[in-house]
């Protein structure tokens, strides 16, 4: 008797503790739903507000975790397990039966089960953890990196939605145990009792008592549970509800009994392709999120855990509705998915996104044979905004233009923020013809447009490329690649216009199309048809201590001609091709001051060697230099790296760290085009930059323009406090060299004072270096 009264309380005691389990898992779930919410929200404001938010919320799972490890322990440390489980927001009342079930119960298959999908989720834990960390790390960072934050808060959605698996797989699989260990003990119970068959008259009276009494402390768990119970017939009609239920769908008990299930969730009656929910004979349990309505007429998000039991009385089956209010974790949800795919500044889509959008209409375009025209519009004259109104300036123009942009396309068609100010559309079923007047339409409202800030006035426009999204575009890197390159052609040809890629219209440059360029540079590079020039750089000191050369590249054409840089960097950087073009020029110079014989007597040379965008925010490439400068170290005094102003700006902390790195190795470093706002002069303190070539408008008018010359003026000026050296190039002219010497510019360079010649003979090489790649 004492055995079976211990399979009734054994039975009892699991559904209760199993309950305790899934309630438990409803804290977990939206501690780290809430957790990712917060961080999410902290990777763009970087308020410490919500970082401890967030820290406070997650705190709720690690208790759970740092439960479940304590009792894991070969001596399991309960009072560790306890305090674990204390700070998962566990009621004190059920956490002695949390510890008894996972110490007697874990070696138990089912139950292990459940447990191996509890331990699953530690990993996205202490992600979060370590996310909250690098995030803090980042945000106390002078100038926080912004594609590392996007990088992280894309992570964050990921974690989202594997963390939310993890929790549903979870709460079934203990769902499961708790029937299987129910029905393990009732089946040995009943073996005992016909065992003892011969006593059943006492054993009945008593089990009656004792099932009486479980009754009662089942009735108690049911109604004082946080979490909604309902009992439910097979035809849908409500056989019990706790309170818990009533709570959360707003019903008295009597008007909730009086409900059916299909009631509660009316848009399930909407949606023909899901299965009803008083479908039967399923062995596992069904999790659904339904819309529920509440009784005051209000809707929530609801989670419906329904496992069918088998009543042996012979009631016939009916089911148990576990129900938890989720529609602030769903609200949550959806703002992560919001967050992750739109840009923060604009509320448009987000490059990432909108990618994402281009490949879905590409296929369209080969399944249904529709056509439909990509279009990407870049800024005019915007930086002229950030840089005499401040950069608070240019993210609210951003922001007007976007809505004027939304506002200026039709419905249907898509709209996202690329990055800066580049903007993407995607134009739905229209061919070229039927876009190019939309586009010029937008095109000359943004010319139109007047951006006032406090009391100034700003006019800018727009360069727009068109290409075409139809079956035959091979993918979508390739659209975006021609898109681009039309809008660079829009901007050549003068800025303010819209081009079509492939237009005979923007051939005027003389360039041949994006594919012939490929190859030619990709033949070029691979065969060595790249030559070097260099152009000497005068020192107007006396007794100079280096000579200086500036490195320039030339490509040699089957006629034997020349190509100049201004035909062929332009499309190489459009095809990524930049990094490669500067690794080559490094290793070329590196060979010819390898190879040339230097009298002691001559000053050594130093080549200046300029870098694109694309090789200063390649992490690699400084790699490769240092790879090419180790077995001469002493080689790297002779080479200066010269950054454009516009580089070091918009990729300030890739080229911080480049310069840095370079400096260690002993080059020197140089900041080119330099002029263009004066704000950029912040940003030289402290790096180790020794010159900076101020930018050729200023210099080529300073002979005629006194205004022109008194900014050249200014620069020396300011360079000098800093202690920076500052140099002048494109000088063409008798009087620009006087009038520069004059104001004491260190360095000169330009027609005047020496053509380009090759730069083997310049630096009296014997014999050629190889000019492989």
């Amino acid at each position: 008797m004492a055995i079976a009264t211990g399979f009734a309380i054994g039975i009892v005691q699991i559904q209760q503790t199993v309950t305790s389990y899934v309630a438990g898992e409803s804290a977990w779930s939206r501690g780290q739903t809430t957790t990712i919410h917060y961080l999410s929200r902290y990777t763009e404001t970087g308020n410490p507000t919500d970082l401890a938010t967030a820290r406070r919320w997650l705190d709720i799972p690690l208790g759970d975790l740092a439960a479940r490890e304590a009792m894991d322990l070969p001596e399991p440390d309960l009072e560790a397990a306890e305090d674990g489980f204390q700070r998962g927001y566990n009621h004190p009342d059920d956490i002695p039966g949390l510890i008894w079930l996972y110490r007697y119960f874990s070696g138990y298959p089912p139950f292990r089960k459940a447990l191996d999908e509890w331990r699953a989720a530690d990993r996205g834990l202490l992600e979060l953890d370590a996310i909250a960390d690098r995030l803090a790390a980042e945000w106390q960072r002078p100038q926080p990196d912004q594609q590392r934050l996007a990088s992280m808060r894309e992570r964050l959605s990921l974690l989202n939605e594997d963390l939310g698996t993890k929790a549903t797989r979870f709460r079934i699989a203990m769902t499961q145990a708790s029937h299987s260990l129910a029905n393990l003990l009732t089946l040995a119970s009943m073996l005992f009792v016909v065992g003892l068959s011969l006593a059943a008259w006492l054993l009945g009276a008593r089990l009656v008592r004792l099932l009486r009494r479980s009754e009662h402390r089942f009735r108690a768990i049911f109604e004082q549970s946080s979490v909604g119970i309902l009992q439910v017939a097979r035809n849908g009609v409500l056989l019990d509800a706790n309170s818990a239920s009533c709570g959360i769908l707003g019903y008295s008990r009597e008007r909730l009994l009086a409900c059916r299930l299909e009631q509660l969730f009316p848009g399930q009656r909407d949606d023909p392709d899901s299965p009803p929910l008083t479908a039967s004979h399923h062995a596992d349990a069904q999790v659904r999120e339904l819309r529920a309505l509440k009784g005051n007429g209000e809707t929530i998000w609801a989670r419906l855990t329904m496992t069918e039991v088998v009543d042996h009385n012979g009631d016939g089956p009916y089911a148990i509705v576990m129900l938890e209010d989720i529609s602030e974790s769903y609200r949550l949800s959806n703002e992560l998915s919001y967050q992750a795919s739109h840009d923060a500044l604009t509320d448009l889509l987000n490059r990432r996104a909108f990618e994402h959008r281009l490949a879905s209409t590409l296929g369209r375009a080969r399944s249904e044979h529709t056509q439909h025209v990509l279009c990407f519009v870049d800024l005019d004259r915007f930086k002229a905004v950030n840089d005499t109104s401040g950069h608070g300036a240019g993210d609210q123009l951003l922001r007007q233009l976007a809505k004027l942009i939304r506002s200026g396309v039709r419905d249907g068609d898509v709209v996202a923020r690329l990055g800066g100010d580049e903007f993407g559309l995607i134009l739905e079923n229209c061919d070229l013809p039927t876009a190019r007047p939309l586009a010029e339409k937008l095109r000359k409202s943004i010319e139109q447009f007047t951006f006032t800030w406090e009391g100034r006035q700003h006019r800018i426009g727009a360069s727009v490329g068109l290409a075409a999204i139809d079956r035959h575009a091979p993918d979508i890197s390739a659209l975006m690649r021609a898109a681009d390159i039309a809008c660079y052609r829009a901007k050549r040809q003068g800025r303010n216009q819209v081009c079509e890629a492939g237009d005979q219209s923007t051939q005027a440059l003389g360039q041949p199309a994006s594919p012939d360029w490929r190859l030619i540079l990709e033949t070029a590079l691979t065969e060595g048809q790249f030559r070097l020039y260099g152009q000497e750089i005068i020192d107007t000191t006396e007794n100079a201590p280096h000579r200086r050369l500036e490195v320039l590249l030339r490509l040699a054409q089957q006629d034997g001609s020349l190509c100049l840089p201004g035909q062929f960097l332009e499309p190489a950087f459009q095809l990524g091709l930049g990094p490669a073009l500067d690794r080559w020029v490094v290793e070329q110079t590196l060979s010819l001051l390898q190879a040339r014989q230097v009298p002691e007597s001559q000053p050594p040379t130093i080549c200046h060697l300029n870098l694109s965008a694309a090789s200063v925010i390649d992490p690699n490439f400084i790699n490769v230099v240092e790879e090419r400068l180790q077995p001469h170290p002493s080689l790297a005094s002779q080479l200066c790296f010269e950054i454009s102003e516009d580089t070091l700006v918009h990729n300030l902390t890739d080229a911080q760290a480049l310069i840095k790195r370079l400096a260690r190795l002993g080059s020197h470093l140089l900041v080119d085009h330099f002029g263009a706002s004066l704000n950029a002069f912040s940003y030289l303190k402290g790096l180790p930059v020794e010159a900076v070539k101020i930018d050729q408008t200023f210099v080529t008018q300073a002979a005629s323009d006194q205004t022109e010359l008194a900014k050249v003026r200014a620069i020396h000026d300011i360079c000098q406090s800093m202690g920076i050296q500052s140099m002048a190039l494109c000088v063409e002219s008798a009087e620009t060299e006087r009038l520069l010497r004059n104001l004491g510019i260190h360095y000169l360079q330009g027609f005047l004072l020496m053509a380009p010649r090759p730069l083997e003979s310049l630096l009296g090489t014997n014999g050629r270096a190889s000019m492989a790649p």
